[in-house]
Order: structure tokens, then C-alpha cells, then sequence
């Protein structure tokens, strides 16, 4: 799994798409530096896949804020 894409609104992130090498993808909205509601994902994925790629984006952002140089807005 890896990230695939990332939105900004007004500077600050606002989405993030997650994807498989088999090209699934789910993206989720960002609320409070984390993963919220599935925003739109692949027709037919399982909810054990869904839970994957959101712990997955969750991760990722977690990451993101911890390494960043500058602070984040959320």
C-alpha cells in the first residue's frame, strides 16, 4: 500500500487517497491530523480492506506531522 495522492484546501491537508499495487484506492477526508470518513474508494472492497487503508492513512499522516519542519495546520 501506498499513498497516492494528498489535497491541500487553503494550505492545509484536507485528503488523502491510499492505493494497492492491484489499484485499489479508498480516500479519506482529514479531520483533526487524521484519517475521517471514506471520501470515495473502489467499487466492491471489502470493509477488512477499507480498515486497512485507513490505519494505513493514519500512519502516513502521523508520519507526516512528526517529521514536518514547519508546523501543520489542521
Amino acid at each position: 500500500m501506498h499513498v497516492y495522492n494528498v489535497t491541500r484546501r487553503d494550505g492545509a491537508l484536507s485528503s488523502i487517497t491510499v492505493a494497492d499495487v492491484d489499484g485499489r484506492t479508498a480516500s479519506f477526508s482529514i479531520d483533526g491530523g487524521e484519517a475521517g470518513s471514506v471520501l470515495t474508494h473502489t467499487p466492491g472492497l471489502s470493509d477488512a480492506w477499507r480498515r486497512e487503508a485507513w490505519a494505513f492513512a493514519n500512519i502516513m499522516l502521523a508520519t507526516e506531522f512528526e517529521t514536518s519542519s514547519r508546523p501543520v495546520q489542521i
